[in-house]
Order: structure tokens, then sequence, then C-alpha cells
């Protein structure tokens, strides 16, 4: 509930600290909640039970990187960034989700995040999306989402008629929102329709749709040195100011987070 605070308790002289009710029991609880999420039961029940039978714990004391060591062991998987933001960083995520169905029923879903305390950029963990279709049917998707304007296109075979985020409660966050946007997604976006005009201090460059996603616009000359680098989001135009840079081959590069587009052009 409140916007900062961590479970490991750096003043080991604090008898409230250290037995706090929010941080200690609830958050630890969930953290661990969150861990069974993320690794799935089966890999997560036997990364405890082989930590509770650990012959070197037995009548001794165990530290967090006891349990990171066995479930990363069974999992396979880099628990440091899982544990460092959950245990030893502070706050929580508050999730906004966007989402559009498309005519042949695909949606379209773009997910941002924001955080409760500055300690932590970004928090990485698999969500899940409750989706109900207009007759009552119901499905379910995880998406691992691991940076802001994360975008998803999901098939399904009904018409949609609401999205519940985190419908099984399976992580700590806090104001969360889902909102229909019609203008998510256009059926024909595609990098390859920028067309550029090259000017004298500019390229102007135009399409005939736009995304929701953000684009990078890179400008690149012919021996590989990035000359400009900007971004734009939710438009059909924009001129990129190049200022006077000489006569020759360049190359502009189109990046939305999941293609990469060239063009050469010639100034």
């Amino acid at each position: 509930s409140s916007p900062g605070g961590s479970v490991y308790v750096t003043d080991t002289t604090s008898v409230s600290s250290i037995f706090s009710s929010r941080l200690s029991y609830s958050k630890g609880a969930m953290v661990l909640h969150m861990l069974r999420w993320k690794m799935g039961d089966d890999i997560f029940f036997e990364a405890l039970r082989n930590y509770l039978n650990d012959d070197k714990l037995k009548y001794s004391y165990a530290k967090t990187n006891d349990l990171i060591r066995h479930c990363e062991a069974v999992s396979g998987q880099d628990l440091s960034k899982f544990f460092d933001q959950w245990i030893y960083k502070e706050g929580y995520p508050s999730y906004s989700v966007e989402w559009n169905q498309k005519e042949d029923n695909t949606i379209d879903i773009l997910i941002n995040q924001t955080q409760s305390h500055a300690s932590v950029d970004f928090f990485e963990m698999p969500i899940e999306l409750g989706i109900k279709g207009i007759d009552d049917e119901k499905t379910f998707v995880r998406l691992d989402v691991n940076h802001n304007n994360f975008s998803k296109s999901i098939s399904v075979d009904f018409k949609v008629s609401s999205i519940d985020f985190d419908p099984n409660k399976w992580l700590i966050s806090k104001g969360n929102t889902v909102i229909l946007n019609p203008e998510l997604a256009n059926d024909d976006y595609n990098l390859e329709q920028w067309t550029t005009i090259v000017r004298e201090h500019s390229i102007l460059l135009t399409t005939t749709n736009h995304s929701a996603k953000t684009l990078k616009i890179m400008l690149y000359d012919a021996t590989g040195k990035r000359i400009i680098s900007d971004q734009i989001k939710g438009t059909s135009n924009f001129s990129l100011k190049t200022g006077s840079i000489p006569k020759g081959v360049y190359y502009l590069i189109f990046d939305d987070g999941d293609r990469v587009v060239s063009k050469t052009i010639l100034k």
C-alpha cells in the first residue's frame, strides 16, 4: 500500500523493521507467491524441497542467497534481477494496458508501467490477462513484460467484451488500468511504408498510417557513424532535423522494438 520500503532490513537493531507486518510478512509472502508464478508450480516446489532438505543448512540458518541458489539450480533461470528488485529494492509497479480488436479477431495490446519508488526503473515480471468474450468465452494469456511500450498481438476465435489485468492475483501491483483504445493499431501498419523527402536541413518522413509503438529513427553516414537519433509515437508526419550535413550516402534506420528497417537516402 505504501510506495516505499524493502523486504531486506538494513538496520538489524530495529525490532519493528525486522518484524514489519507490511514488509517482512505481507510483501515477503507475496514475493514468494510471485516467484511461484515466475518459475511455475513444479519447478518452484522442487526448489523449495531441495532448499528444506539441504544438509548444509540443517540445524543452522539460511540466507536469501541460499534460496536463490536452489531456485536457480532447478529452474535454470537467472533470478538475480527478480530478487534485487523485490527483496532489496523498494516499491511496486502500476500497469496501464490498452487494447483493440481487429476484424479478424486479433487483439493488439500495448502495456506500460510506472513505479512507486525510484529505486527500480522497471519491474520485469510475467503478467496475466484474462480475456472475456461477448458470449462468456474466456481465455488467459501470459506475457513476459520487460520494458515499456510493450506490444503484442494475440489471436482469439471470439469477439472480446473486456480484458482483466492479473485476474488470479499473482502480482504485487496497484492502480492498474485497462482501456479499450480503438486507435491503438492499424491493419496496414508496417515500417516499409515510411517515405522520405530529403530537404536542405531536414528529412521529411510521411506514412499512410501510424502505430502506437514508439519508433526510433536514426541516421548513419557511409562509415557507420550515427549522426542523428530521435523517436516518435502516434504520428504519420515527422521532420528529422539534419542540420548542415555534407552531401553523400546515408542510411535511415527505423526501429519499433520488434523490427528494424533500413532505407538508403542521398543528400
